[in-house]
């Protein structure tokens, strides 16, 4: 009989998170127009641009579960680091490469860990 396999470790991801609720203010920030998309439409544009804004090199997304109002949602989320290898806890650790990221964003979300759902 196959040995059974070990128990996985969860992923945790270190990033800002974006609800559907940000990226339709970002859609606003950014001046994505209404008469022409949807608010999904508009939302998905707005998340891309954020996305965009970090280099290729270092951008990665997930959904990721988190708390707002005092309820759990889904959000999805640009993050840095993840809890997988000491490496990537270490650049998650990373004060200065934090606020470079964050600037990048002009964002006032704040980073944190959240559990990583894809």
């Amino acid at each position: 009989m196959p040995e059974m396999p070990g128990e996985r470790t969860p992923r945790y991801v270190f990033g800002w998170t974006f609800t559907d609720e940000d990226q339709v203010e970002l859609a606003d920030k950014f001046g994505i127009s209404k008469e022409d998309n949807t608010t999904g439409q508009r939302a998905d544009m707005a998340f891309e641009m954020i996305v965009g804004m970090i280099p290729r090199s270092w951008r990665k997304v997930a959904a990721v579960g988190c708390m707002r109002d005092g309820r759990p949602i889904v959000a999805m989320c640009i993050y840095i680091g993840t809890n997988l290898s000491d490496d990537q806890i270490i650049q998650a650790q990373d004060e200065d490469f934090i606020g470079r990221v964050w600037r990048m964003l002009d964002t006032e979300i704040d980073p944190g860990w959240y559990p990583a759902l894809s």
